[in-house]
């Protein structure tokens, strides 16, 4: 049996999640240190401010600690 590393945690468990319909993102600085990984419900995400953002071609990923 290999040893379970770090990196191969938090990979199954970011396929876990994501099969349940979370978005994720990988090591984000929240200014206290860095997140190996962040996880957010789809259910959240205001579907009305997502289309306004790509109507306006803002298409860039907000990755700011305020976010999470």
């Amino acid at each position: 049996m290999r040893n379970l590393t770090e990196k191969i945690f938090v990979d199954k468990l970011e396929e876990k999640f994501f099969s349940e319909g979370f978005l994720t993102t990988r090591e984000v600085d929240v200014g206290y240190g860095i997140a190996d990984l962040v996880l957010i419900n789809k259910k959240n995400v205001y579907k009305e401010k997502v289309i306004k953002r790509r109507k306006y071609n803002k298409n860039k990923k907000l990755l700011k600690k305020k976010y999470f």
